[in-house]
């Protein structure tokens, strides 16, 4: 438990360096901005997918 708080702290300390919000479009191509849209809308489904077997798998038997 006391690596896990830990870990969190440095997480939030180190992801919480820059006060201002950066572009990180910047320099890219629009081609290379589609393809980063399109594997975010696989991702999603995939999730919502892997969800909705998750959420099959306990109506058929909610004792586990």
């Amino acid at each position: 438990m006391k690596k896990l708080v830990i870990l969190i702290g440095l997480a939030m300390f180190v992801g919480c360096g820059e006060a201002q919000p950066s572009n990180v479009a910047d320099g890219a191509s629009l081609s290379e901005i589609e393809q980063y849209r399109q594997m975010v809308e696989e991702s999603e489904q995939a999730a919502a997918a892997g969800y909705e077997e998750a959420e099959n798998a306990y109506k058929a038997d909610p004792q586990g």
